[in-house]
């Protein structure tokens, strides 16, 4: 294989230029030599890294455009665990050693800390720049309402020159408006310090990053192996303006060697910043869960949708007297309020480890409502083993332009900061109980809402599935039609004359009909079967659950962490 570099790629019998989902990935060097993967930020590209690739012979780099970015543009931005689950494949499969070096800057140093707590064995050494950890909290939402209000905008030349000092503006011009703000929206609010990555692991920002830099400093006396370090006088991106001390830095860290004299170590960062960091001083350890019922009878696990909790499900708990009924408050919602928002994949990974450990059979029904919709779609590809029977009703995917998903994510984003406010309490009475809606997170309803606009199904899953949803939903309904063709155990039916949570207008019925479903019995007869599903609709979701790499039973491994229950009396 030829190592020399043409345009940032190996020529001559290179390994072939997608990686792993479609990624588009720049390489030079020689397999088998110390390998790195660079990691972009937002806006940018693996372009970004040519310089470095080029000075760096004696190792073999690759660099990914990601979801969204560069010469990957077209395809749909995933989560942060799903990009980081990809970059550990392509160090699987392209590194003969199964195990790489890892740089990231921006967003770039978020995903290389989640690639190093979910695979940390595919990683040597690590290096974050520029790592967002701890901004006051006024900060992320001004910041978010200024990117919805520019994303528009983004190829314009106004932005171009906004952003000149940071982002190459031929990457920036290619970039997916969509997965631009995803990574602001989702991407970047939403990180878990890596306190126990094993691997040495370098934290450097810019003497200006002043919002980055005391989190670094802190996280630095919370991981085992770690080193906070700053470049004098430099700001965000500063591989940008100095180059040359950038790629000395990383050559002297990836060999063991002292860091360049021009770095300075960071002082002591504040001890109320290390305390917010550290993992027993982090909000509650785990879901609360509402329970009813008696362990070893067939359980079901409820799941409810943004803005609401588990107690959405106490009607259908104290009727379901048969059952053994668990109704998690999720991360960000009623009880659970102070947990941070997580992805619908780690949400999928806590529902699956309550039914392992809470449930004596290790399998159990599950119902999911409006966003909740969306998470057992999530549990039925990661944990089709955890679920017996399953409904899904009033949920994505959504019959809609991708430019109409895009504008319903911004207007989540904009309402999301006064989602405690009397106007829209009010506009969401019929659907939530004001109790829940007061007490919820907003970052959790903008991270779950946001997740919601998507065209993410199992439709490999092999249990008996219910798609359902009210007459008036005519968002859902051609979907759930569709989906019944593509989903081998589903069918699709819908609630006359009713509406997004009908569960709530007619309780009596909803309760029918998840026994029937659940007990493999005729369902009520106040349903109706969906009619034949549109062959476009059908053929666009399987086109983008192809796309997403998604969609297909175990097609992902979990990676599952623990979280404590509380039960409810």
């Amino acid at each position: 294989m030829s190592t020399q570099m043409a345009g940032g790629h190996l020529t001559g019998t290179a390994a072939p230029e997608r990686g792993p989902g479609g990624m588009y990935v720049h390489e030079s060097g020689t397999p088998g030599s110390p390998a790195i993967v660079f990691v972009h930020g937002v806006g940018q590209s693996g372009r970004e890294w040519r310089r470095h690739m080029a000075e760096l012979a004696g190792f073999h780099c690759l660099a990914p455009d990601l979801p969204g970015f560069g010469r990957s543009n077209h395809l749909p931005p995933p989560s942060n665990e799903r990009i980081t689950d990809l970059l550990a494949e392509l160090i699987e499969t392209r590194v003969p050693a199964g195990r790489a070096h890892i740089v990231g800057i921006s967003w770039g140093a978020l995903l290389a800390m989640v690639l190093v707590q979910r695979h940390p064995d595919r990683v040597d050494r690590a290096v974050a720049d520029g790592l967002p950890v701890v901004w006051p909290r006024w900060a992320r939402p001004l910041m978010l309402w200024f990117i919805t209000l520019l994303v528009p905008f983004l190829h314009t030349r106004p932005v171009l020159a906004l952003y000149k000092d940071i982002v190459d503006a031929a990457d920036l011009r290619v970039a997916s408006r969509l997965a631009f703000w995803k990574v602001w929206a989702v991407g970047l609010p939403n990180l878990t310090p890596a306190t126990e990555a094993p691997c040495p692991t370098l934290l450097v920002a810019g003497e200006k990053e002043g919002l980055d830099r005391p989190g670094l400093a802190a996280l630095a006396q919370l991981m085992p192996h770690a080193e906070a370090w700053f470049a004098p006088g430099l700001g965000h991106c500063w591989q940008r303006k100095a180059p040359e001390l950038h790629i000395r830095m990383l050559e002297a860290w990836f060999t063991g060697q002292e860091l360049p004299s021009e770095l300075r170590r960071e002082p002591e960062p504040p001890a109320e910043v290390v305390e917010r960091l550290r993992p027993d001083a982090r909000p509650a350890g785990g879901m609360y869960v509402h329970e009813s019922g008696t362990p070893g009878s067939p359980a079901i696990v409820f799941i409810h949708g943004a803005g609401q909790s588990g107690r959405e499900w106490r009607g259908h708990m104290e009727r379901l007297a048969g059952f053994h009924c668990l109704a998690p408050d999720l991360p960000g919602f009623g009880q659970s309020n102070r947990m941070g928002p997580a992805s619908k994949e780690r949400i999928a990974d806590l529902v699956a480890e309550l039914v392992e450990t809470r449930v004596p059979a290790r399998r159990a029904s599950v119902v999911g409502l409006s966003s909740g919709g969306v998470l057992v779609h999530a549990l039925l590809d990661r944990h089709p083993d955890r679920v017996e029977r399953a409904i899904i009703d009033g949920s994505p995917p959504y019959d809609a332009p991708r430019a109409g998903r895009g504008l319903m994510r911004l207007f989540v984003t904009a309402m999301s900061p006064f989602i405690h406010t009397r106007p829209v309490m009010a506009m969401f009475r019929e659907t939530h109980d004001p109790a829940d809606l007061r007490v919820a997170s907003r970052r959790a309803i903008q991270r779950a809402l946001a997740e919601c606009f998507t065209t993410f199904a199992a439709i490999g899953a092999s249990c008996p599935t219910l798609l359902v949803a009210g007459e008036m939903e005519s968002r859902v309904r051609p979907t759930n039609a569709a989906l019944a063709q593509l989903m081998p155990h589903a069918e699709a039916w819908f609630a006359l004359g009713l509406d997004h949570c009908w569960q709530r207008r007619v309780p009596d019925l909803h309760i029918r009909t998840v026994e029937a479903w659940l007990s493999g019995q005729d369902l009520p007869s106040e349903l109706r079967p969906d009619a034949t599903a549109s062959p476009a609709v059908v053929e666009r979701l399987r086109r983008e659950n192809s796309r997403h790499g998604t969609g297909v039973t175990g097609s992902r491994p979990a990676t599952r962490g623990t979280a404590g229950h509380a039960v409810s009396s």
